[in-house]
């Protein structure tokens, strides 16, 4: 059994290369199984690439929460690229669930994602794997 179970919402926004998608949710299931956390997270097929940009997607998204109420500790906001808010914040309240809730961002190593790598960098600000300067949303 796992140690703890995490929703994850992986966002996107139209214009920006749907591969950080494919990155971020292939990263991130990747660094759950050595941690020994669960995710629950759309599968690619549900929306595209199993991301959330519209309000449609929003609601797949949520509908797959609230079939797992009590199994959910938490949920991860995950923003590859600067993710659409309005879909995150559409699941997280259609969803109504009650756990803590953070946003986050990982870094990613593909041609396609350089420019995030050099701008945090020169920020001085590398995220490791899942703490990158976190906030939280209210889920109601």
């Amino acid at each position: 059994m796992a140690t703890a179970t995490l929703a994850v919402i992986v966002s996107n926004r139209d214009f920006f290369p749907d591969v950080l998608v494919s990155e971020a949710r292939k990263e991130l299931l990747a660094l759950f199984k050595t941690m020994d956390i669960e995710a629950i997270i759309l599968d690619p097929s549900a929306t595209k690439l199993g991301g959330v940009e519209t309000h449609s997607d929003a609601v797949h998204c949520a509908d797959l929460f609230r079939a797992h109420p009590s199994r959910i500790d938490g949920v991860l906001v995950e923003l590859p690229n600067f993710g659409d808010e309005r879909g995150v914040a559409d699941a997280l309240r259609l969803s109504r669930l009650e756990v803590p809730s953070w946003c986050t961002a990982i870094p990613t190593t593909s041609k396609n994602s350089t420019w995030k790598d050099d701008a945090m960098r020169s920020a001085g600000k590398y995220p490791s794997a899942i703490t990158c300067g976190s906030m939280g949303f209210a889920t109601h």
